[in-house]
């Protein structure tokens, strides 16, 4: 009998090492902790999504992206593989890019990973980043941008068009070629 109160002390002992040591060495990283009030940003992700806004009744640009994920507390959304349309007075241009991001404060859409517009009038603009400035009704190609429009290849730092898409500006590193490229 003293023989198994021995034995079963001795598997409790055991037991209660073996506890103190789960405890210890469970315990997360430091990096992998969260604080008990922040508990990230509350996200929702979308398949097969499209997005758009409106003014005075017209649609300005809608934009379908095969994935997208929204900040529910900020209504900011990241997009992925995009392909947007904005409505710039009687021309349509369709853009494509693999990723995009909306802000909703400033209803700002920026495409970027190398995006490619091309107009109604087969006008094609190329760049690593394409941002429509939603209060000034402009679209920004940033980065590499390439224009092409009758007849002429604009290829800049910067291309900047507004007017509905009839005037632009040309800014750093800018060339001009009238004729084939």
């Amino acid at each position: 009998m003293e023989k198994k109160m021995k034995m079963v002390m001795l598997l409790a002992a055991a037991a209660f090492i073996g506890g103190i040591a789960w405890v210890v060495f469970s315990v997360p990283k430091e990096e992998n902790v969260k604080e008990a009030g922040d508990p990230g940003p509350r996200l929702m992700e979308y398949s097969s999504n499209t997005i758009r806004e409106e003014k005075d009744g017209k649609v300005i640009w809608e934009i379908y992206a095969e994935q997208s994920q929204m900040n529910v507390d900020t209504q900011d959304t990241v997009f992925q593989n995009v392909k947007g349309k904005y409505y710039q007075g009687d021309k349509l241009i369709t853009i494509t890019a693999p990723h995009g991001v909306y802000n909703s404060k400033t209803r700002n859409v920026r495409l970027d990973g190398g995006a490619k517009a091309v107009t109604s009038d087969n006008e094609t603009l190329d760049c690593a980043s394409l941002e429509w400035v939603a209060d000034e009704g402009r679209l920004l190609a940033i980065g590499k941008a390439k224009l092409v429009r009758g007849g002429v290849t604009i290829t800049a730092d910067r291309i900047e068009a507004a007017d509905e898409f009839n005037s632009f500006k040309a800014q750093g590193n800018a060339h001009i070629v009238k004729g084939k490229e």
